[in-house]
């Protein structure tokens, strides 16, 4: 979820964990995905270039890479979360039957952000960089596919920056986060991605690992960087 730089001194002034390890290290066992996939998508209708698109994709993302160090540094250095591009305004919708348990601000995906929990699935889903809220308050029910919320942009409110919606699964008490890929039935590769080339940074001491839209490392928040590369292509 990109922001300026001008924004990223703002974003660790407000961060919510600590530590910025430096040292690669083995990743947690990601948490099991239900045999059934739990979530819906969290956007109405049919991908298009007039619609929605796949803006960046959980995990070991080129840009997550690049931006390690500042972005992403509270995320081991990994985009925890799915993006979804679109124009400001448009129909978020609950993933599944849930509690809200946050209507924010700043503190997770400026300019405002919604989180359900889903109890039933061991799980929060958090819904970033939104223009308004529908739910309006904490312990609210939801269901399924209702809206809860319009996009907006993580740059600006005039929605001249960068316009989309950051999904992710998080669980251990929002202290953890994971590929939401496994858990949305969704068929994710023939989503409309507008960027060509492979999304994803490679270590060239372990080059096959982490290419997979489904083989993505959980993220403990907090935790050391997972993509501290000795060798990366392409380099940053």
């Amino acid at each position: 979820m990109p922001h300026p730089a001008s924004l990223v001194g703002r974003r660790r002034v407000l961060a919510y964990v600590a530590g910025l390890g430096l040292a690669t290290v083995t990743p947690v066992t990601a948490r099991p995905a239900p045999a059934v996939e739990a979530l819906s998508l969290p956007v109405p209708g049919e991908s298009s270039p007039r619609t929605w698109w796949l803006d960046q994709w959980y995990g070991n993302t080129r840009f997550a890479y690049r931006m390690r160090r500042s972005i992403y540094f509270a995320g081991q250095g990994l985009h925890f979360g799915v993006d979804f591009g679109m124009a400001c305004g448009g129909e978020i919708l609950a993933a599944a039957d849930g509690i809200v348990r946050e209507i924010g601000g700043v503190r997770r995906a400026w300019p405002l952000h919604v989180a359900i929990d889903h109890s039933q699935l061991g799980i929060t889903t958090v819904y970033g960089h939104l223009s308004r809220s529908v739910v309006s308050n904490i312990g609210e029910r939801v269901r399924r596919g209702d809206v809860i919320a319009e996009s907006g942009d993580s740059v600006t409110h005039a929605c001249s920056g960068s316009p989309h919606l950051h999904f992710e699964v998080r669980y251990d008490g929002m202290r953890a986060s994971t590929n939401p890929v496994p858990w949305v039935a969704a068929d994710w590769p023939a989503i409309y991605a507008p960027r060509g080339g492979p999304p994803f940074e490679i270590d060239l001491h372990n080059p096959s690992r982490w290419q997979s839209i489904y083989d993505q490392p959980d993220v403990r928040f907090g935790g050391p960087y997972l993509n501290e590369f000795e060798q990366a292509w392409p380099p940053a």
